[in-house]
């Protein structure tokens, strides 16, 4: 369980930080400003954009930083469907996996929740011998 727990905390780790500086603020993938200018206008896109890469960046880093654990997870949880909802309702074209992209969101949700949430258990003789 230790050691889901471990992979699944770097993974989500990793993937708000990719998100964040690969994809947004270094530009990495087209579709984010074509995303957020949808919202905000074309004129807008590019700063915004990166806004939205060093907030997912924080979030990744603080995530790793194992701080507040409980709260970064709400927060990561809101944002996910907040993101999906919109996406879905006004830019599904252009959304990797269309309608999908809820599912995957969905998914990292439930990981981020046991992640967070799911009751540790003390390791036991056994546990630490095998």
């Amino acid at each position: 369980m230790n050691r889901l727990r471990r992979f699944l905390t770097l993974s989500i780790g990793l993937v708000w930080l990719l998100n964040g500086i690969w994809a947004k603020l270094l530009q990495g993938v087209p579709r984010h400003p074509a995303i957020v200018a949808r919202f905000f206008g074309s004129a807008s896109a590019p700063a915004l954009t990166s806004l939205i890469g060093i907030g997912e960046a924080i979030i990744g880093i603080w995530w790793l930083s194992g701080f507040q654990r409980k709260t970064n997870a709400l927060l990561q949880i809101g944002c996910i469907i907040c993101m999906n909802t919109l996406e879905a309702l006004f830019a599904e074209d252009l959304l990797l996996w269309g309608r999908w992209n809820a599912l995957w969101g969905a998914l990292l949700c439930v990981a981020i929740a046991f992640t967070a949430f799911a009751r540790r258990t003390k390791p036991t003789a056994h546990a630490v011998l095998s």
